[in-house]
């Protein structure tokens, strides 16, 4: 039995450096293609990236309020609302 912990243990180990030597290989591409974005041009043409299309505001009759309570325990909560309208 301790024989098999021994080489699960030896194989489970030898899958965490092969994963960790792919994994510092990845990143090291990610590194090399920042430098190289950078080193063409590391300027950002903000006006280029706005949004100037006009915005089309919905006027439907109903809205939609959606609360979802993900937590597993009950607890005081405060809601602020804001309505903005006619």
């Amino acid at each position: 039995m301790k024989r098999y912990i021994s080489e699960r243990q030896e194989t489970n180990e030898k899958e965490a450096e092969r994963r960790t030597k792919e994994a510092q290989a990845e990143l090291e591409k990610v590194e090399n293609l920042l430098l190289y974005a950078n080193a063409i041009d590391n300027t950002a043409v903000w006006e280029s990236l706005k949004n100037k299309d006009e915005f089309k505001e919905s006027k439907g009759t109903w809205q939609q309020i959606v609360f979802m309570d993900f937590d597993n325990r009950g607890r005081d909560r405060k809601i602020v609302v804001q309505i903005i309208g006619e």
